[in-house]
């Protein structure tokens, strides 16, 4: 059997290989908008950084194999990244939210998506049951945090994912507080992760990140909504 890397080595090494042209152990930071083609539809794997980067992609593939079982995008902030998440729904269509949601989560949905005809209900998601009275037949997403932020109530991931493939609603978690250290939602059944990178895993208040992780066919999707709006990581 193949010896399994601990975390810390993952942490280190995952998607952090010396520079293939220089040899570098500190790889260097593509910091281009655009990259040359062989021609018409034939790149080495990039082509405009505001869908991909070979700096960025390094972050994401950490990251990734550190939450085991997703693809990732990172976004250039974590609310970046939480309303990408939501842009895939359609009018009408119905979330379910832990009341004690991160501050900018709630105003991001009910002063702006809600003007959009999205639908989102603000529940106690520490009580199983309350999730599923809330379930309607146009709801698309159970968004929970665990630990919240602030008020650090912790749920249930493995019943909430149960929940959602019952009812085939899909389930988010924001794993901010928790990081991929303490806890990790794709052993729980969860469908989605989000992050802001902003806080434990930058650590030292200097730069603003967000990440999504998911399936790799989920994950494509984002990167084509990104290419059209924009809103991924600065290189830097």
């Amino acid at each position: 059997m193949a010896k399994k890397n601990k975390f810390e080595t993952n942490a280190i090494h995952i998607g952090n290989k010396p520079d293939a042209s220089t040899g570098s152990v500190s790889p260097p930071i593509n910091l281009t908008s655009t990259f040359a083609q062989d021609g018409i539809g034939k790149n080495k794997g990039f082509d405009y950084s505001r869908g991909t980067n070979p700096t960025r992609e390094r972050l994401e593939k950490n990251i990734a194999s550190l939450e085991g079982g997703y693809d990732a995008i990172a976004f250039s902030s974590g609310m970046a990244a939480t309303t990408a998440l939501f842009q895939s729904l359609k009018q009408g269509d119905h979330v379910i939210i832990s009341r004690n949601v991160y501050g900018g989560t709630y105003r991001m949905a009910t002063q702006i998506l809600s003007n959009h005809g999205l639908k989102f209900d603000f529940v106690n998601t520490t009580n199983i049951q309350n999730i599923k009275d809330a379930i309607k037949p146009e709801t698309k997403w159970i968004f929970i945090e665990t630990p919240t932020n602030p008020g650090v109530e912790v749920i249930d991931l493995e019943m909430i994912a149960r929940v959602g493939k019952k009812n085939n609603v899909l389930t988010n978690v924001d794993n901010c507080f928790a990081t991929p250290y303490a806890q990790k939602p794709a052993e729980f059944g969860i469908d989605i992760v989000t992050h802001s990178a902003t806080k434990y895993i930058d650590g030292q208040g200097r730069v603003l990140g967000g990440l999504i992780l998911g399936p790799k066919e989920y994950i494509d999707e984002v990167v084509t909504f990104c290419r059209s709006t924009g809103p991924t990581i600065s290189p830097f």
